[in-house]
């Protein structure tokens, strides 16, 4: 018979951590794209008149729906840009 270890209650809770925390961040960032993301842009709504579209996503639900499941890579990625963005800006400025 197997036992219960202190190891496997360590890695299910770890497990379950980690769950917890990407369903968190992936509905706060779904909530974040539905109310602000066409002031930021990301607006993939498509025009019953247009025949070109240059993206794959058929409306925003579908794009805010892709973004928010890979929010682990473009969280960091984003903040990254962001990060080197200001470090730029303060070079800039320093060196005038």
């Amino acid at each position: 018979m197997h036992s219960v270890t202190n190891k496997d209650l360590k890695r299910n809770n770890m497990a379950f951590l980690f769950t917890s925390i990407y369903l968190i961040g992936f509905f706060l960032t779904l909530t974040f794209l539905k109310f602000f993301g066409k002031k930021l842009g990301l607006d993939y709504t498509r025009d019953k008149d247009e025949t070109y579209w240059p993206d794959d996503y058929r409306d925003n639900a579908e794009a805010y729906m892709t973004f928010s499941t890979f929010w682990p890579i473009i969280v960091p990625l984003g903040m990254i840009a962001i990060v080197s963005t200001l470090a730029m800006r303060f070079a800039r400025w320093y060196i005038k």
